[in-house]
């Protein structure tokens, strides 16, 4: 069995697609309740994007959170 990527390139290879689900506002990383690394989906509709997005992938844990729309400002 090979060694898991870093949770960097993982996110780079999904990224794109993630951003492409109903909802999705962002993708990000941070930790768990235990100190381990997960992947954060960013949605503004929880209910759609749940649909579309896995509970985890390439070993790491995808955790989807109720953000809101994120506007970008210049």
């Amino acid at each position: 069995m090979g060694t898991k990527p870093s949770i960097h390139v993982v996110k780079s290879m999904y990224e794109h697609a993630w951003m492409k689900a109903p909802g999705v506002e962002g993708v990000g990383i941070g930790k768990d309740i235990y100190g381990d690394e997960t992947i954060i989906i960013y949605t503004s509709d929880i209910t759609s994007t749940s649909r579309y997005i896995t509970l985890s992938i390439q070993g790491y844990i995808i955790r989807i959170e109720q953000s809101g729309e994120f506007n970008a400002y210049t």
